[in-house]
């Protein structure tokens, strides 16, 4: 495996609101979408886990949950929750409403973060801090952060050692870029439901 012992964790944490309903439980192929992302990321990973405010509405699901340990609602505690129960070396970390993450590319972020704190994708709309690499040096800067209210995800990377992934490189990975096709409102999902389909086909034939 690219990562050696790396973990990879799922958050899924948000409240949802443009979505009118928990999109992590949003059913695709007879499995929620958490679920789905969880299993794409096993073929990486040898551990991938839940990270959630309300854990228990994720109980059951065949992946372990862990809960936010901070009461801070943002994808940053998610992040920071992560790290601090892998308390050492790194982990992916990438969001429930990004479903499509291309194990390829995932690969290529992996091998990418070697010697860095963090290792973090730029498409033409900006980064991507939830479809990232992070160390548990990371934890100090983030606390930081989170302390003096600054909530983005991307509120620590002048502190630490981070690598920006360019675009034409993880294009090379995934040309049509759908690691990052984000799923805001019920509007996002044919394309999604459609994507899963055509692999499964795929894998299939």
């Amino acid at each position: 495996m690219p990562g050696g012992n790396l973990k990879a964790f799922v958050l899924a944490g948000g409240e949802s609101r443009r979505f009118g309903s928990n999109k992590a439980l949003y059913e695709i192929g007879g499995e929620p979408l958490v679920v789905a992302l969880c299993k794409r990321l096993t073929s990486v990973f040898d551990r991938v886990r839940i990270v959630a405010r309300e854990s228990d509405i994720y109980d059951g699901l065949g992946f372990e949950v862990l809960t936010d340990v901070r009461e801070e609602q943002c994808p940053l505690v998610g992040i920071y929750s992560g790290l601090k129960y892998l308390r050492k070396g790194s982990g992916f970390f990438t969001a429930c409403d990004l479903p499509l993450v291309n194990p390829g590319l995932v690969r290529y972020i992996v091998r990418e973060s070697s010697g860095y704190d963090a290792a973090v994708p730029r498409t033409e709309k900006g980064l991507e801090p939830l479809c990232a690499v992070y160390d548990v040096r990371c934890i100090p800067s983030i606390e930081a952060a989170l302390d003096s209210g600054e909530l983005k995800a991307d509120s620590f990377f002048s502190k630490v050692k981070t690598k920006i992934l360019n675009e034409k490189d993880l294009r090379e990975h995934d040309p049509r870029m759908i690691s990052f096709w984000n799923v805001n409102t019920p509007r996002d999902m044919p394309f999604v439901v459609e994507t899963v389909a055509r692999e499964r086909t795929k894998r299939c034939s």
